[in-house]
């Protein structure tokens, strides 16, 4: 059994997008759908990784936040959220 923690998940999905691409690469080579098991969390990794195949990068949070290919309701929980950044790669791979 897999203990599930939304608060990572949400770490995780914050930090995907980050400006560091150290730290959004490791994570995005570390997790998939599986990871993720939260509904709003997993729309919008979804979103992350159709963004990332069609332009080659990872969105920015503030676009993701905005994105009109998200519900309205994720992109409301989106902006709620307020979590630390993942500074290096250390902590990247210790939320994997």
């Amino acid at each position: 059994m897999k203990l599930v923690s939304t608060q990572t998940e949400i770490t995780v999905l914050r930090n995907l997008c980050s400006r560091d691409l150290a730290v959004s690469g490791t994570l995005l080579a570390g997790v998939d759908e599986s990871y993720f098991h939260n509904g709003f969390v997993k729309e919008a990794f979804e979103r992350i990784q159709a963004h990332t195949r069609k332009n080659g990068e990872l969105p920015n949070w503030r676009d993701l936040c905005e994105d009109p290919a998200l519900s309205e309701k994720v992109r409301s929980k989106l902006k709620e959220i307020k979590v630390g950044k993942i500074s290096n790669l250390r902590e990247a791979e210790h939320s994997l």
